[in-house]
Order: C-alpha cells, then sequence, then structure tokens
C-alpha cells in the first residue's frame, strides 16, 4: 500500500488539508450563524425603536388633544365660577338687605317683619 515514504508524506498533508478544511467550514459556520443572529438582534431593535417611536407620536397626540380639552375644561370651570360667584353675591346682598329692613323695622310688629321678609322673598 505505502511503497515509499513520500506516499506516506502526500497522505499525511491529504488528511491535514481534510482536517484544516473541516475546521474551516466549522468555524465558517459560526461566523455565519453569529452574524446572522446579529442581523435578528439588529431586527429587533429597530422593531423596538419603531414601536417606541410611534407610542410617542401617540401620546404625543394625546397630550395635545388633551391640552385642547383642558383649556375648554378651563373655560368652563371660569363660566361655573362666575355664575357661583354671581349667585353668592345675590345672596350676600339680599341678606345684607334683609338685615337693613330688620334694623329699619325695629318699631314694626313680628308679623310686619315676616311680611316685608315675605315680600322681599318673592320679589327675588
Amino acid at each position: 500500500m505505502f511503497s515509499t515514504s513520500h506516499d506516506i508524506l502526500l497522505l499525511t498533508i491529504s488528511v491535514c488539508v481534510a482536517a484544516i478544511t473541516i475546521f474551516l467550514c466549522w468555524g465558517m459556520f459560526y461566523i455565519v450563524a453569529g452574524i446572522r443572529n446579529l442581523f435578528k438582534v439588529t431586527n429587533d431593535v429597530k422593531n423596538i425603536l419603531k414601536k417606541t417611536e410611534e407610542t410617542i407620536d401617540v401620546i404625543k397626540q394625546k397630550v395635545h388633544e388633551s391640552t385642547t380639552y383642558l383649556v375648554l375644561l378651563g373655560e368652563v370651570l371660569k363660566k361655573i365660577m362666575d355664575v357661583a360667584h354671581n349667585f353668592g353675591e345675590r345672596r350676600r346682598e339680599a341678606k345684607e338687605e334683609r338685615e337693613a329692613e330688620e334694623d329699619d323695622c325695629e318699631d314694626c310688629e313680628p308679623s310686619e317683619k315676616k311680611k316685608s321678609r315675605k315680600a322681599k322673598v318673592e320679589v327675588e
């Protein structure tokens, strides 16, 4: 089978070349798999960033819309406070007028005081 040392050398070289080829293919497989995983991770990060950007845009839009509603709500609250203030002022004025009327009517009989109070309530 092996007649000379040269045949043994060629066999050894061919086995070494085959082993190196196998190890290079195995290494290239892991390099390609790593690059593929890196590509997947990069795509996942891109998708996460895209979803985050969309979420931020939605939040911005909601905040913008809510500020519009807040301005409207502020105006409504302002009107309510004006109405409440006017109502309180009218009640205060009516009370002061009743007290002034009662002070003016100290000489009156108690039945006249009640009548003047009722007349005042009916006027309001």
